[in-house]
């Protein structure tokens, strides 16, 4: 019985966390993860090739962005990728992007890399303005992800058609790295006999609550789902 139950745990975290990653490769979401550093601001935009060719589409044209294509128009998307985001600071000074790229991910998705300066005045806040929602479906969704250089998440909330603006507070300074730790040599548990039923259902329990921890990290970070799930080539 308890074998059974811990079948249907583990099982039903998994669809769980399967479902949820899955989330990140919907055309109706985009993804904006952004890393405060002291050098600026780096930005990386997740938006699905059909979203991304309305983006840089000119009147009465249709761009067929496939991975084939993609050198065509790469430097269209590039130049595009700068005009995408307003970014305003607290003191109403706009930011504007010094560096534009853009790539193509290992799930076909289009990938900008941007960079900002810092705003002048921190800490203070910062106002990001969805522009490229004009041309989106109205339910579409941008999913905002911020963290400092360190990986401390500073802010997290969505922009929309119909509420394209989200303002986040930046810290004074962007943290320096963590320094590492020494190492640890863990020493291992003394064994005690166990009966096969307690030590098949001691097993079940650990891999439980391993599955759980990924699940509670899941909630969380998935929160950072695209910064840990894609990366730009």
């Amino acid at each position: 019985m308890r074998s059974r139950a811990g079948h249907f745990f583990l099982a039903t975290l998994i669809l769980l966390l399967g479902q949820r990653i899955a989330g990140a490769h919907d055309s109706m979401e985009t993804t904006l993860s952004f890393w405060v550093r002291a050098t600026g601001i780096d930005v990386r935009i997740f938006i699905s090739r059909g979203n991304a060719s309305m983006l840089i589409e000119k009147a009465g044209e249709h761009v067929d962005l496939m991975r084939d294509s993609f050198s065509t128009y790469q430097e269209r998307l590039a130049v595009s990728g700068s005009g995408l985001l307003s970014l305003t600071a607290g003191d109403g000074s706009e930011l504007k992007a010094d560096a534009s790229s853009a790539s193509i991910t290992d799930e076909d998705d289009v990938c900008y890399t941007l960079h900002y300066p810092l705003p002048k005045v921190l800490p203070g806040s910062l106002n990001i303005h969805g522009n490229y929602l004009d041309k989106m479906d109205a339910a579409h969704v941008g999913s905002i992800y911020m963290q400092n250089a360190t990986g401390d998440q500073i802010a997290q909330g969505e922009i929309r058609a119909d509420s394209p603006d989200f303002e986040a507070q930046l810290p004074a300074v962007a943290a320096a790295p963590a320094k590492p730790q020494p190492a640890t040599v863990a020493v291992p548990a003394p064994i005690t006999s166990q009966s096969p039923r307690q030590s098949h259902w001691g097993l079940w329990t650990i891999i439980g609550g391993g599955v759980l921890v990924v699940a509670i990290i899941a909630a969380r970070g998935i929160a950072m789902k695209a910064v840990d799930r894609k990366t730009c080539p």
